[in-house]
């Protein structure tokens, strides 16, 4: 709840943004609750703020919503290639439609809780929000210039997977929504990118290493379904 009431700042009616407040849409935001367990027993409790993005229009509150999403086959490439001999890596993205950068204006009502009275005032979203119809290619486009600013190249032909070479090794990166698949010829390499990812991407968090070679991989938690379709051992 804190994470995501950072990503916001007020603006008030009458102030510079008067023009802009006029013509724009103010979104209104839902509360989301919802138990995490684990075996019948409560972990946690979520709750998740949502805007009504439902009501957005395309070329007036957003002008693209598309984001690439990694293909089964190129899944099924990276585990080939792995199971040569290579490491198996796996980082999820916490909260990661939350980190994405919004181009353009979003205003969005107070939300239930955060109300301040008197004031009539809206926010102005910094970053992206779940419900939001660019939250998705808002995502996509910051770990798109992350990793490319890490010296990673996007392949021509699959958008979701980024190479990296140092000398004769080579380092891959698959994309799924929030799952990065990590792999590379040389372990050290890998194990410095993730250090890497963790100090200075700290939305990134890394979970499940990985034993060498795809085919001895063990899940020891349940994998994105993409990696279940793509190898049956990945149950």
């Amino acid at each position: 709840m804190k994470q995501e009431r950072s990503l916001w700042r007020r603006t008030r009616p009458g102030s510079s943004s008067t023009c802009l407040l006029a013509t724009a849409r103010s979104l209104t935001l839902k509360w989301v609750f919802k138990l995490k367990d684990e075996k019948g027993s409560v972990i946690k409790h979520k709750a998740r703020l949502v805007a009504r993005g439902f009501v957005q229009q395309e070329g007036i509150d957003y002008d693209d919503a598309f984001a690439p999403v990694a293909r089964m086959e190129s899944v099924r490439v990276l585990l080939a290639l792995a199971a040569g001999g290579w490491s198996v890596h796996h980082m999820d993205v916490k909260s990661a439609f939350l980190n994405g950068d919004l181009k353009e204006e979003v205003y969005v009502r107070q939300p239930l809780g955060f109300v301040v009275a008197g004031e009539g005032k809206v926010y102005r979203l910094l970053k992206a929000l779940y419900g939001l119809r660019q939250a998705l290619r808002a995502w996509n486009a910051k770990l798109d210039a992350t990793l490319k600013a890490m010296g990673f190249t996007q392949s021509v032909h699959e958008a979701v997977v980024y190479r990296r070479r140092s000398g004769r090794s080579v380092l891959l990166v698959g994309v799924y929504v929030d799952y990065l698949i990590i792999t590379g010829a040389e372990e050290e390499e890998v194990k410095s990118f993730k250090v890497q990812m963790r100090h200075e991407r700290p939305w990134l968090a890394l979970l499940l290493p990985r034993r060498r070679g795809a085919s001895g991989c063990q899940w020891h938690h349940p994998p994105p379904d993409s990696l279940r379709q793509a190898d049956p051992r990945a149950r």
